[in-house]
C-alpha cells in the first residue's frame, strides 16, 4: 500500500507541467502598433509589381506618328526648289505633333514597365541594368543613322573638313541635341541624320527617369499630385515659348533641347503612374476618351497649319495636352482606336517606327541631291517612301533587334531582396 502511494506520488510529480503559451505574433504587433506581417499593403502602388502585360495600341500608334514625321520632312524637300512653302500644306506639315507623341509614349512606357520596380529596388545594380537596356534601345540606331547619312552629306557638301567629322562624332555618341552649333533654323548639329536628335533627348530621359520614378513613388501619392506632375512642366515650357520663341536659338531650345523635351516625358510618366495605381480606363471611358481625342488632336493640327497658333506654341508645348489625351485614351481596355492600333500587323509595323525615322532622312537627302525628290516628281517620292519602309523593316530585323538583344544584357530587372510593404514617409 505504501509502495503504491509512493509510486503514485512520484508519478504525479514527474508529469511535466504544460508550458505557458508564447504570445502570438499578431497580438504583439497589435500591442506595438505595427501591421500584421502578412497583411496586404495599404496602397496598390506599394506592392512590388510583377511583369505587366504590354499595351499593344501604344506600340501600334508609333507607325502613324513616324509616317507623320516622314510626311513632314518629305514636304520640306519637295519644296526646296519651288515657289511653295511646306507650310502651305497645312495639316500635312505637322511633324511636331508626332515628335511630342513619341516622347509622351516614352514616359508612359517607362513608368508602366520600370517605374515601381526601380523605386522598390533603388540600388546601383538594378538602375545600372535598367540604364544598360535603355542605352541599348537607342545606341545602335543612332550610330547607324549617322553612318548611313555620310554619302548624302558628302554629296551635298554641306560641311567640309574637320567640322564634318566632329558633327559625325556628336551623332554617334548621341550628344547632338545638346550642342547649339551648325547654324540654320534649328541651330543644332543635325546635318547627318536630323531625327537622331530625338534619340539624344530620349537618352537623357532614360538617365533621369529612375530618380523621377523614386520621387513619384515616395512623394506623389494623390491624383492631384500626378496632375501637377504632368501640368507644371507643360506650363513652364509655355512660359519659355512666350519669352524665347523669336530668339535666334529659340527653335533649338523649345523643340530640341532635351531638358525641354523632358516636359513631354513627364506628362507620359504622370499617365503611366495613374494607370499603374488606379487602373486602365474601362471600355465606356475608352470610347469617350478616344472620341474626344479624334476631335481634339486634328483640330489642333488644323489650327497650327492655318497659322492661328504662333511659332512659340507650334514648337513648344501646344501639342502636349491633346497628345496626352490621345495617349491616355489608348491605354483603355477597349475603344475604336484601341482595336485598330492593337491589330497584329499594325503593332508589328509600330516596332519598325524608330528604324523608319532613322532611315528616311538620309534617303531623302540623297534623293534630293540625285533629283528623285523634287516638286512634281511624285512617282519618285512614292518609290523613295516604299524604299524607306522596306529598308526600315530590314534594318529592324537584321540590325536593330539583334544588336539591342546583344547589348541589353539580362532580359529583366532583378527582384528586390526584401519586397517593401510600405514606403510612406
Amino acid at each position: 500500500m505504501r509502495a503504491s502511494m509512493e509510486t503514485t506520488t512520484r508519478t504525479h510529480h514527474e508529469v511535466p507541467r504544460p508550458e505557458r503559451e508564447t504570445p502570438r505574433p499578431e497580438r504583439e504587433q497589435v500591442v506595438l502598433g505595427a501591421e500584421p506581417a502578412m497583411d496586404p499593403p495599404r496602397d496598390p502602388a506599394d506592392a512590388f509589381p510583377t511583369r505587366r502585360e504590354r499595351i499593344p495600341a501604344l506600340t501600334g500608334i508609333r507607325i502613324l506618328l513616324a509616317l507623320v514625321l516622314v510626311m513632314h520632312h518629305t514636304l520640306r524637300y519637295l519644296t526646296l526648289d519651288s515657289d511653295r512653302s511646306p507650310r502651305d500644306f497645312g495639316v500635312l506639315y505637322q511633324g511636331p505633333v508626332a515628335t511630342c507623341g513619341f516622347f509622351v509614349l516614352a514616359g508612359i512606357g517607362l513608368y508602366w514597365a520600370y517605374g515601381e520596380r526601380l523605386a522598390h529596388d533603388a540600388t546601383l545594380e538594378t538602375w545600372g541594368r535598367y540604364l544598360r537596356r535603355r542605352w541599348a534601345a537607342v545606341a545602335p540606331l543612332g550610330a547607324l543613322g549617322a553612318v548611313l547619312a555620310i554619302p548624302g552629306e558628302l554629296l551635298a557638301r554641306i560641311m567640309e573638313g574637320a567640322e564634318l567629322w566632329v558633327t559625325f562624332a556628336l551623332n554617334v555618341v548621341l550628344l547632338q541635341a545638346w550642342i547649339p552649333a551648325g547654324g540654320g533654323e534649328h541651330g543644332v548639329s543635325l546635318r547627318f541624320d536630323g531625327p537622331t536628335w530625338t534619340l539624344s533627348a530620349l537618352l537623357f530621359a532614360y538617365v533621369a527617369f529612375p530618380i523621377v520614378a523614386l520621387l513619384v513613388h515616395r512623394r506623389i501619392r494623390t491624383r492631384l499630385g500626378l496632375v501637377v506632375l504632368g501640368a507644371a512642366p507643360w506650363l513652364a515650357v509655355v512660359a519659355c515659348a512666350w519669352a524665347y520663341a523669336d530668339q535666334p536659338l529659340g527653335t533649338w531650345m523649345l523643340h530640341v533641347l532635351p531638358i525641354m523635351r523632358f516636359a513631354d516625358v513627364l506628362a507620359g510618366v504622370a499617365i503611366g503612374a495613374w494607370i499603374v495605381r488606379h487602373g486602365r480606363p474601362g471600355a465606356r471611358a475608352g470610347w469617350l476618351l478616344q472620341g474626344a481625342a479624334v476631335v481634339v488632336v486634328p483640330t489642333m493640327m488644323m489650327l497650327a497649319g492655318s497659322g492661328t497658333l504662333d511659332r512659340g506654341w507650334y514648337y513648344g508645348a501646344w501639342y502636349i495636352p491633346p497628345v496626352a489625351l490621345l495617349a491616355y485614351s489608348l491605354t483603355a481596355l477597349d475603344g475604336p482606336l484601341t482595336r485598330v492600333f492593337a491589330l497584329a500587323p499594325i503593332e508589328r509595323a509600330g516596332r519598325v517606327a524608330f528604324a523608319l525615322l532613322m532611315l528616311h532622312m538620309p534617303l531623302l537627302l540623297l534623293g534630293s541631291e540625285l533629283g528623285w525628290v523634287e516638286f512634281g516628281n511624285l512617282h519618285g517620292v512614292a518609290i523613295m517612301l516604299a524604299v524607306c519602309l522596306f529598308g526600315a523593316w530590314i534594318v529592324h530585323l537584321k540590325v536593330e533587334r539583334p544588336l539591342v538583344r546583344r547589348l541589353a544584357g539580362p532580359p529583366a530587372l532583378a527582384h528586390p531582396r526584401m519586397p517593401l510593404t510600405s514606403t510612406r514617409r
